[in-house]
């Protein structure tokens, strides 16, 4: 059993389990503090539970409405046919 984290469109999820045939069964996660977003102007990187209850999306320390989700560390397995 591997643990790690994963795309599915726009939501992130985490790998429970990979079995002998390849296939992987996804959970979303649901811990806000794991989804990151980093700001277009002053570069600061904030979690989705500091953007929660804000009105619109935008960075909590400058108000820049661009804001870009950062990508997971690591890499990822495709297996090949």
């Amino acid at each position: 059993m591997s643990s790690s984290l994963a795309r599915r469109g726009e939501e992130k999820v985490r790998i429970e389990e990979i079995d002998a045939e390849g296939i992987m069964e996804f959970e979303p996660i649901q811990d806000k503090a794991l989804i990151r977003y980093k700001c277009g102007r002053c570069g600061s990187e904030f979690t989705a539970a500091d953007i929660e209850f804000m009105p619109t999306l935008k960075c909590p320390y400058c108000g820049y409405r661009v804001v870009y989700k950062v990508r997971a560390p690591g890499r990822k397995l495709v297996r090949a046919i």
